[in-house]
């Protein structure tokens, strides 16, 4: 089941909830990421800087992992493995499972600088680097330093991800609906049939109420 906002299907959310068991991470954790970086859209792709899907990958992280060029033609499912490759390599430079979205977000976004820690104040990328791809890191995403301090931190991470739940709330939410239900094993369409019968039993009650009120 997908729908035009919401181009996911529940087979993604299944496959999802098995992501979060296998790494032994929230899924949440991934999904808050996703929605920051393409509103859950897996067709996104930035114009300026061309990153593609779910996670917004680079066409040279892309090439990295063997992933097809034109990432964003998949389906979100069909985007797991390859984004899960990425984790696999973030989990490594973590020294475990990612335990906050903003701590897989700076992975996501530019893990080479995950050795500096991950306190509120701890530096992601900064204007003033000695490394140009930094530099360039944050010339990029600048917006999420909206002080204009020349530094994204930890706390502006963490700021942008509840930013962009509060700019993609409906389908923020029902995304967050759907992955709680897959992880009970469950998919909307069962629930809605599940519930059918107890609806035609109120609607037959309900009935039988009218017709001893007469």
């Amino acid at each position: 089941m997908t729908s035009p906002a919401m181009p996911l299907s529940d087979a993604f959310f299944a496959k999802l909830a098995e992501l979060g068991e296998r790494h032994a991470t929230d899924p949440g954790v991934f999904l808050d990421v996703w929605n920051a970086e393409s509103f859950l859209d897996p067709r996104a792709e930035n114009p300026a800087s061309h990153a593609q899907g779910l996670n917004q990958m680079m066409r040279t992280t892309l090439e990295g992992l063997g992933a097809p060029a034109d990432f964003k033609s998949l389906a979100g499912e069909d985007q797991l493995p390859w984004i899960e490759r990425l984790i696999v390599s973030g989990e490594r430079l973590n020294g475990g499972p990612f335990r906050s979205a903003a701590r897989y977000y700076h992975s996501n976004y530019f893990p080479r600088t995950m050795y500096r820690g991950q306190s509120p104040a701890t530096v992601v990328v900064a204007s003033d680097a000695t490394d140009p791809d930094e530099r360039a890191a944050y010339a990029g995403n600048s917006g999420m330093d909206p002080s204009g301090k020349g530094r994204i931190t930890y706390a502006d991470l963490t700021a942008f991800l509840n930013l962009a739940k509060n700019r993609n709330r409906l389908t923020y939410e029902a995304a967050r609906a759907r992955l709680a239900l897959a992880m009970r094993g469950a998919t909307p369409a069962a629930v809605v049939a599940g519930a059918a019968p107890v609806l035609v039993g109120l609607g037959v009650l309900a009935a039988a109420v009218a017709w001893r009120g007469r």
